[in-house]
């Protein structure tokens, strides 16, 4: 009896790099994300935590279509400012990279050294 090599396939949602929406909230889209950017700081909480998902995890494309190409970075700054837990910067954000480069080096020197 031969068996059949198989393969197991997962859905993982739309190619289109949209962040499927939360349980009963509209579809994140672009369109909706730039209309809520654009409006920001009067928008809803939902909006707010959807657009905050939307900039963390979506497609980098889309988001340079929902901010940039539209010319919504000063509100795009003006939201990542005011949200600092969810957008961090400067020193907090370089600090992994930097950790990550240091460690090897530090190791390589130590074997060198002793």
């Amino acid at each position: 009896m031969k068996n059949a090599n198989g393969v197991s396939v997962r859905d993982a949602g739309p190619l289109d790099g949209s962040i499927p929406p939360a349980t009963h909230a509209a579809p994140i889209s672009v369109p909706r994300m730039s209309d809520a950017l654009r409006r920001y700081p009067d928008i809803n909480e939902e909006e707010r935590q959807q657009l905050i998902q939307f900039l963390k995890h979506g497609a980098q494309e889309d988001i340079v279509q929902a901010t940039y190409v539209v010319g919504l970075e000063p509100r795009l700054i003006a939201f990542q400012r005011d949200h600092p837990e969810h957008f961090p910067s400067g020193l907090k954000a370089w600090a992994p990279l930097a950790l990550l480069a240091l460690v090897p080096l530090l190791a390589v020197l130590w074997h060198l050294l002793h």
